[in-house]
């Protein structure tokens, strides 16, 4: 009887100990990332809307303000004048890209045959090609190039992402490896939330 005793009172012990140290994994394990929030899961975000290119998403408080405005490219007498360009952090940059391969114009297509025109193509500097999705819907293409060395850019991959928006292709700059990864985790976010509006 003693023994019994005994043995269903190590039982006992050995199941909370093994509750315990579910328990206490289970608080160490870093939560999944909140969708709302960008970089960081203690930090709000801010949200940049442009109606003219069409596009709405989420950034870092952490970043500089981006100036949600209505403003596109500037034409002057009928010509473009000055195309879209808006720094994003550090040398990062967002960009319309007017002219696909060939130099046709992307311009005001319907978003599919933008997307179609921008889709992987066989380049030569071309490292890494993916069609990506968003939980939003948006499909954009991630690109990585590898440039090699000039005097304008390090040596190594320069990282792009395009976006099909209508009216607008836009080029999301993340430039060197080096920026890219200082704020890998911030700019996945963003394109995670990455929305196009009308």
């Amino acid at each position: 009887m003693n023994k019994k005793y005994i043995t269903i009172l190590i039982v006992i012990l050995v199941l909370a100990l093994i509750g315990g140290g579910v328990f206490w994994y289970l608080k160490q394990v870093k939560q999944p990332m909140n969708p709302s929030v960008a970089g960081n899961n203690n930090q709000p975000v801010k949200t940049y809307t442009n109606k003219v290119i069409g596009i709405e998403f989420d950034y870092p408080t952490t970043w500089p303000t981006l100036i949600s405005e209505d403003r596109g490219d500037i034409l002057k007498d009928g010509k473009l004048s000055t195309s879209f360009s808006m720094p994003l952090i550090d040398v990062s940059t967002l960009i319309h890209s007017s002219l696909g391969l060939g130099g046709k114009s992307l311009d005001n297509m319907p978003i599919n045959a933008q997307f179609e025109a921008i889709k992987c193509q066989d380049i030569k500097t071309l490292v890494e090609c993916e069609e990506r999705i968003n939980s939003n819907g948006v499909k954009y293409i991630w690109k990585v190039y590898d440039i090699g060395i000039n005097d304008q850019s390090k040596a190594g991959p320069q990282y792009y992402v395009q976006v099909a928006t209508g009216k607008y292709v836009l080029v999301f700059n993340f430039q060197d490896k080096d920026n890219y990864e200082k704020r890998a985790q911030e700019y996945q976010q963003l394109l995670s939330t990455l929305k196009i509006i009308e």
